[in-house]
């Protein structure tokens, strides 16, 4: 238990700026006047921002680097969590900001974690197949290669390609037009040039990038993917993968069960396949769409077009001129004035027809959810 260290670190909060039902506000210090005790007691928060994923998911979730003093507790794991007896809400921090700070956190770890093994200049080649090697090159045109567990590797020439098979391995590039590629479990992949491309296909891995017109995919359960960059790709297969983009004119696909989504730019595409998935688009003229049984989708962004063809569904528009279209059983939706809601009819699991109507005009109350019955959109309690 240290009584010295000053650490910053990330909190994350609700949409209130609470957590745990206490109330925070920007720019205060609280203390805790009792024994800190790590998920407890005390004031939590983590060193490395995409395990604030890990307690609260992209979606309604607010953000903030804070610095944590007095007693302080640690997670006998792998997790970065930390409790002590005193925090300072520093700032508040934007979805972008967020993402950036992890792409960073990220090529800190590979970068500075410790000695790296071998250098290169430019146009080299690396290959490490031993365990717990770490590879670095500064220089452009760079490949490396390891297919050891716990193996670092980190580029910050442009054109690299880095690749690791093993576990737990961590790559990092800061150029631009990278490749980085995991193939076992709880990897860590980090990305800050343009036009960077992500691939992992363990489980519970993070991928990050800074840059424009990234892509990021990952084919495992509960892996974690988030661009800060405009025109980004961000695909998962798996179930409970978090993805999260600031950029504009991006696009996040997944199609694992209990997924989450948001974005936070204008022109943004998102579309899940799995049940029990939520999305969220803060952006203008973004358009999300869930094939999945009880998906929730929730646009703020003027001109957004939601549509869901599971059943169960609840789709939510707060900005104007909104569109939501819903073809399966059991579904409700709602929106501000102005918004067209289009909900189809079911008696005995057959379609019967649909029913439209615009919010605000015939008694349509804006704000309230609404489902189709006998031709009508009734009210629902």
């Amino acid at each position: 238990m240290s009584t010295s260290e000053k650490i910053t670190a990330f909190k994350g909060f609700d949409s209130e700026l609470r957590c745990r039902g206490f109330q925070y506000e920007v720019g205060k210090i609280y203390e805790y006047d009792g024994k800190v005790m790590i998920c407890r007691h005390g004031f939590h928060a983590v060193e490395n921002p995409l395990d604030v994923w890990g307690y609260y998911g992209p979606i309604d979730v607010r953000y903030a680097l804070v610095e944590c003093s007095g007693d302080i507790g640690r997670m006998p794991s792998d997790d970065t969590k930390l409790v002590s007896s005193k925090i300072t809400i520093i700032e508040e921090l934007t979805l972008g900001d967020f993402i950036r700070r992890a792409v960073d956190y990220q090529l800190g770890l590979v970068i500075t974690d410790a000695t790296v093994d071998t250098v290169s200049s430019h146009g080299s080649q690396l290959v490490v197949s031993g365990q717990s090697n770490k590879l670095a090159a500064s220089g452009d045109s760079s490949q490396l290669a390891a297919s050891g567990h716990y193996s670092q590797l980190a580029a910050s020439g442009h054109y690299s390609q880095l690749a690791a098979s093993g576990d737990y391995s961590r790559l990092a590039a800061s150029g631009n037009y990278s490749q980085l590629a995991a193939s076992g479990d709880s990897s860590r992949l980090a990305a800050s040039g343009h036009y960077s491309q992500l691939a992992v296909s363990g489980y519970s891995s993070r991928l990050a990038v800074s840059g424009d017109c990234s892509q990021l995919a990952a084919s495992g359960n509960s892996n974690k993917l988030a661009a800060s960059g405009n025109y980004s790709q961000l695909a998962a297969s798996g179930h409970y993968s978090h993805l999260a983009v600031s950029g504009y004119s991006s696009r996040l696909a997944v199609s694992g069960d209990c997924s989450q989504l948001a974005a936070s730019g204008d022109y943004s595409r998102l579309a899940v396949s799995g049940d029990s998935s939520r999305l969220a688009a803060s952006g203008d003229s973004s358009q999300l769409a869930a094939s999945g049984h009880y998906s929730q989708l929730a646009a703020s962004g003027d001109s957004s077009r939601l549509a869901a063809s599971g059943g169960s569904s609840r789709l939510v528009i707060t900005g104007h001129n909104g569109v939501i279209a819903a073809t399966a059983p059991g579904c409700m939706a709602k929106g501000l004035a102005g918004t067209w809601i289009s909900l189809a009819e079911f008696e005995n699991d057959e379609c019967i027809g649909f029913v439209s109507a615009c919010v605000g005009q015939n008694g349509i109350k804006p704000n309230t959810f609404y489902r189709a019955e006998n031709g009508v959109l009734v009210e629902v309690e």
